[in-house]
């Protein structure tokens, strides 16, 4: 019987970057992984928040 072992990546950091566009509230975040690899994504809100 074969057995493989596989390592997963895994996340290191999840850097988060409030900024402020205009008139509305945006986050930036940053997910960086032990390989190296790393991905950006963005959310904000749309003029509702209170």
């Amino acid at each position: 019987m074969v057995f493989l072992e596989i390592d997963a990546m895994k996340i290191s950091d999840v850097k988060v970057y409030p900024t402020w566009v205009g008139t509305r509230n945006q986050l930036i975040v940053k997910v960086e992984t032990d390989e190296g690899i790393y991905g950006w994504g963005e959310s904000g809100l749309s003029g509702r928040e209170q």
